[in-house]
């Protein structure tokens, strides 16, 4: 069996082997790594509104959502948390806020929808939350990503390490949000300034490993 058809069959055992779940704050690429990753061959699932609700997820297939990190999840899957600048995110929601702000809310867990301007004026999209419960430790090893690092080489080659697999990426395309020359800046600023500088902080790619909860700790105690 020559090099080329070794390389292929394992591809492929790599891709049946697990199920990925591409988690995010929203607005800061996860369908652009969801719609990646199913090009690669895994089979795409409809948007998960909770993770603890699939029960078991199938080898083969990608996940999208916006929960929360639950408690526990399979060994069978490989799950990436992707983060962004809160004030690009705002801004970008904003833009769509009267389309499908009222769905958007809810796919974060959030009962404050109000339409228009709303979104300068409190954190209904519950930013803050999301960030400080998914970029700490784990019950499950996973990896965290910035957006606006996502088209580096380093953060590429992080995701083919951590899925096993490359995952080739569309054209980089800027991003047309900045909230530096928005209208509403100082309001944005206000809101979400210390959670900016916060996100600004960590690192652009991280793999965290899993922590031992307590029932693990009894066992192997």
């Amino acid at each position: 069996m020559n090099k080329t058809v070794r390389g292929i069959l394992r591809y492929r055992a790599l891709l049946s082997d697990c199920a990925v779940v591409v988690a995010g704050m929203g607005r800061c690429g996860t369908t652009l790594l969801y719609d990646a990753v199913r090009r690669r061959g895994l089979r795409g699932t409809r948007f998960t509104p909770s993770l603890p609700a699939v029960g078991a997820f199938r080898t083969g297939r990608v996940y999208k959502t916006h929960d929360f990190p639950p408690a526990y999840m399979p060994d069978n899957t490989r799950v990436i948390f992707l983060f962004g600048n809160p004030l690009d995110i705002v801004i970008s929601t904003h833009r769509k806020i009267n389309e499908w702000g009222r769905k958007h809310h809810k796919h974060l867990h959030s009962d404050l929808f109000q339409p228009n301007d709303s979104l300068f004026q409190t954190d209904s999209l519950r930013l803050r939350e999301h960030f400080e419960h998914w970029y700490r430790p784990q019950s499950f090893p996973f990896l965290s990503i910035r957006y606006e690092s996502l088209f580096k080489p380093s953060t590429r080659s992080a995701i083919e390490h951590f899925l096993g697999f490359p995952v080739p990426l569309p054209e980089f395309r800027q991003r047309a949000a900045d909230w530096s020359n928005h209208p509403r800046r100082d309001d944005l600023w206000k809101l979400y300034g210390d959670l900016h500088q916060a996100v600004q902080k960590v690192d652009d790619v991280r793999v965290w490993q899993a922590y031992e909860m307590p029932q693990q700790r009894a066992r192997h105690g």
